[in-house]
């Protein structure tokens, strides 16, 4: 067997290989990122502006299949008993199913596009529903109101979730879809600056 590798006395340390000084600095990253050769299968989600924190972060974990659905617990070996959705009953709770395609969820999904007047939402995994504020027809504006509430949407149907599995609490459609209308409307008239907006409009 060819091997290149041996053993000394020498102490161990640490190389940063993308360069030939092999030492590591922001400026290195940001080069072998600009680069391209760590962006193969990367996917950038922006963070809007007008929703709290709490909300972009839970979306970024969503966005890297980083909440604890039930199925992502028990490949952690926690035990939560059955696997399947708390709201619908049919299939694995995983993130794709729950924010997707559940049965509940899409008519979720249904009442927000009737009330921001945009085609149906039809969403078959988590990029779709991240990239969907981008193919909304309208002004930067009505695209920038547009991802916050689905972030905001989705980030309620996680709060609904965890209201059934843990206090036993069943919600339908419509308390979702008015909870996103009243926290969209006072989120973004209190955190966007540059719009004066009414519960009307």
């Amino acid at each position: 067997m060819n091997d290149d590798r041996f053993l000394t006395h020498s102490k161990d340390n640490w190389y940063w290989i993308t360069n030939k000084e092999k030492t590591f600095t922001v400026a290195n990253v940001k080069r072998w990122l600009d680069s391209g050769v760590a962006r193969d299968n990367w996917y950038k989600m922006e963070w809007c502006k007008w929703v709290p924190n709490k909300c972009n972060i839970f979306w970024w974990r969503v966005e890297m299949d980083r909440i604890p659905t039930k199925s992502a617990l028990m490949r952690r070996n926690i035990q939560v008993g059955s696997e399947i959705c708390v709201f619908c009953e049919d299939m694995e709770e995983i993130t794709e199913h729950l924010f997707t395609v559940c049965a509940l969820t899409s008519g979720v999904w249904q009442g927000i596009a009737e009330w921001c007047n945009v085609p149906s939402i039809f969403a078959f995994d988590i990029h779709d529903l991240i990239e969907l504020y981008k193919r909304i027809p309208g002004s930067d504006l009505k695209r920038k109101v547009f991802q916050g509430i689905v972030i905001i949407t989705c980030w309620r149907i996680w709060k609904a979730r965890n209201e059934k599995v843990f206090s036993n609490t069943s919600t339908t459609v419509v308390s979702i879809v008015m909870d996103v209308k009243a926290l969209g409307f006072l989120w973004f008239r209190i955190r966007s600056n540059d719009v004066l907006v009414d519960w009307k409009k």
